[in-house]
């Protein structure tokens, strides 16, 4: 008299069949409940769900900033540079200054046309 058991298993799975004297005397299949890993997997996708949204809010506003309003940011960016100016030159800090309040003026001045 043989007895043979076998298992096989798999991820979420066992699964066993029982042959005596080559006949088939039982079988089955066990779901294991793998709860941590379903969560794992579903927070795992939540959150590149949510990064992905994330990104591609943050792409078109960078978009839209440099496309619709390049102007306005190239603007912004020279008046930063004249205000950094009047602190680097110092011989010549109230010609930047100056420079550098005309661009604010401007900037708030498109902003509200904007």
């Amino acid at each position: 008299m043989c007895k043979y058991l076998g298992l096989d298993l798999g991820i979420n799975s066992i699964g066993w069949v029982l042959v005596d004297n080559q006949e088939l005397k039982s079988y089955g299949v066990r779901r294991i409940k793998s709860s941590q890993r379903l969560e794992k997997r579903n927070f795992r996708r939540k959150y590149q769900r949510g990064l992905a949204k994330i990104k591609k809010a943050f792409s078109s506003k960078l978009r839209t900033l440099f496309t619709k309003n390049y102007r306005l940011t190239l603007l912004s960016i020279l008046t930063f540079v004249l205000f950094l100016f009047s602190f680097i030159f110092f011989e010549y800090w109230q010609l930047f200054l100056n420079l550098g309040i005309g661009g604010l003026i401007s900037i708030l001045s498109v902003e509200k046309k904007v």
